[in-house]
């Protein structure tokens, strides 16, 4: 591991002490929206690139990466390491830790439900539904749960799904 671990304390220390440093939520751009830290750029970690990061990088500039408990920013540490980049400090706790200790953040506060929760609403209704009506009504309807879990299957198995593609669409997902 060639990046470290810190806590929200010695971010506030390090930072403080540091001019100019690279701050990075790899959260994704809903939970983003909702809080940040004060001065984080977003890029989620699955979009996150070392050309990207270099690009923003100057010269020495520490590298602080945060998300909203600290998997996927020491996910991403250990990527941008690997890529050659240092110095890195991944934040135990993410923003909710670093907000809990002082650390300034903005956003609007409001929390959306992820892509990937709606996704899990949407389907978990239509399994429901679709089992009431076929137990109650028809057979055929467990049929369609049927149709839905292969579904479900083959979005798992192939890392794509028509749905979520469908529900990112969405006006309030924009």
């Amino acid at each position: 591991m060639s990046y470290l671990e810190i806590s929200p304390q010695e971010y506030m220390q390090k930072s403080s002490s540091v001019q100019g440093h690279l701050l990075i939520d790899v959260r994704t751009p809903e939970e983003y929206a909702a809080s940040h830290l004060k001065g984080a750029i977003n890029m989620p970690v699955d979009q996150l690139e070392a050309a990207k990061v270099k690009a923003l990088q100057t010269k020495g500039q520490e590298i602080y990466l945060v998300c909203q408990s600290g998997g996927r920013s020491a996910r991403a540490a250990e990527a941008l390491s690997q890529a050659g980049m240092s110095p890195l400090f991944s934040i135990r706790g993410g923003t909710p830790a670093c907000a809990a200790a002082g650390v300034p953040t903005e956003g609007s506060g409001r929390q959306k439900l992820s892509l990937d929760e709606q996704f899990r609403v949407i389907v978990g209704t239509f399994v429901f539904l679709l089992s009431m009506l076929g137990y109650f009504y028809h057979p055929f309807f467990t049929f369609l749960c049927i149709l839905l879990g292969g579904g479900l299957v083959t979005s798992a198995l192939t890392h794509r799904c028509g749905l979520q593609e469908l529900i990112r669409k969405l006006p309030w997902n924009k």
